[in-house]
């Protein structure tokens, strides 16, 4: 039987419970403990002792020290704390546990991963045209478009409502704050807020996404959660804009027509959202398609 200090002690039971990708997995010990000296063990007066003895754990140790064989999730999990209960005077019954979101990636065995997924959702947005049957679709690539040609609206002043494909996607991303710290996490990332993407991501083409904004709060112990929000958009975030005089007023043709309508959208700058996965492919599958793949 192990002796640390004052104490001796013998594990009773030990269980481990090694959760599916993306819960929580942990490990958990019954122990027996008392002084090696037969003396009373008043469990209020006497925590502090056996912390400092090596007999409990402190708030989130390694389960395991120094180097494991192999990639195993409890390399990482720490400790969570413990319940202690009075046997009898001389005697107390420790409830120890472990835990870790670290999972081994379900593609490559010795590897270790944290949990990501993504959502999808499909809504519309209103816009308002002035014309059917337009010659030039919304361009990709330009803010502004030549004169979009076809047919002008009956009651072209006021234009038509429309309803505009979009779909909404939002990454989650579970974070290590003893890898990477919150604030690093906050000052890198929202940076792509505001921004449209520069290559196709998520199967989206270039220019046709928006990153609307990003999320950084606390998952619980030492993990965080960083969530992406991005926007969709089937005519890549432009409306139908009537050119305007000095005045302000539409220009028109002589038969009172608008004379001039254009695709046109808020001018932004592109970031290449696929830097958020830092190269590793893996995570970019498991993000977008899901683990399962």
């Amino acid at each position: 039987m192990p002796v640390l200090g004052a104490y001796t002690y013998v594990v009773e039971t030990a269980s481990m419970d090694a959760a599916r990708f993306g819960g929580e997995s942990s490990i958990n010990w019954s122990m027996i403990i008392w002084r090696t000296d037969g003396a009373a063990l008043p469990i209020d007066k006497e925590e502090g002792a056996m912390l400092t003895a090596g007999v409990l754990p402190f708030p989130d140790d390694l389960y395991i020290t120094g180097t494991p064989t192999t990639e195993l999730w409890t390399k990482l999990a720490r400790y969570r704390g413990h319940k202690l209960e009075t046997i009898d005077n001389r005697k107390v019954r420790a409830q120890l546990r472990w835990s870790t979101l670290y999972a081994v990636d379900p593609e490559a065995p010795n590897t270790l991963v944290l949990p990501s997924s993504a959502e999808y959702t499909a809504v519309t947005r209103s816009t308002t045209i002035y014309r059917s049957g337009w010659s030039v679709s919304p361009p990709a690539a330009s803010d502004t478009s030549a004169d979009i040609g076809g047919s002008s609206l009956a009651g072209n002043d006021q234009g038509t409502p429309c309803q505009v494909a979009q779909v909404r996607i939002r990454m989650r991303f579970t974070q290590d704050a003893s890898v990477v710290s919150m604030l690093t996490a906050a000052t890198t990332l929202t940076t792509y807020i505001g921004t449209k993407n520069s290559a196709s991501f998520a199967g989206f083409a270039a220019n046709s996404l928006i990153c609307e904004g990003v999320n950084i709060g606390d998952a619980g112990n030492e993990f965080y959660e960083v969530v992406f929000d991005f926007t969709f958009d089937a005519w890549y975030q432009h409306e139908q804009v009537a050119t305007t005089d000095a005045d302000g007023r539409a220009k028109r043709t002589s038969g009172g027509a608008l004379s001039e309508v254009k695709w046109k959208r808020l001018n932004r700058t592109t970031t290449d959202f696929n830097n958020i996965y830092g190269g590793d492919t893996a995570l970019k599958t498991r993000t977008e398609k899901g683990w399962w793949l």
